[in-house]
């Protein structure tokens, strides 16, 4: 493989690395899984749906997390609560990191109340 080939190669290969390093992950489903938690005085949960498709790489745990340092917190709280204490399905999306208190699980972006992407 010449010079210029091979430059060509190595940027791809970086650029798919790079891109599914960082994929958002989404679930979509019931809610199986949900844990409300205080780490240092901070609030937070973690969550997992019966369907966790696209996990972020970081994602180790298989669940997303929210901690109440993030604007949205409390409605996203309420949202969950409610689907999981009626069976109702939601979808989530993740940003794709895992910053958040255990850095396996990926932080959460938002949710949606029925069982499609918004």
């Amino acid at each position: 493989m010449d010079g210029k080939r091979r430059r060509v190669f190595g940027v791809l290969l970086g650029l798919a690395l790079l891109t599914s390093a960082h994929a958002n992950g989404s679930a979509v489903g019931t809610v199986t899984y949900f844990v409300p938690f205080t780490f240092n005085g901070v609030e937070g949960f973690v969550v997992r749906l019966t369907t966790m498709s696209t996990p972020a790489a970081c994602s180790t745990s298989n669940r997303f997390i929210m901690m109440n340092t993030d604007p949205k917190y409390k409605t996203t709280l309420a949202a969950v609560m409610g689907a999981h204490f009626s069976g109702s399905s939601i979808f989530i999306r993740g940003t794709g990191s895992c910053t958040q208190y255990d850095n396996a699980s990926e932080d959460l972006a938002y949710v949606c109340l029925g069982p499609d992407p918004c």
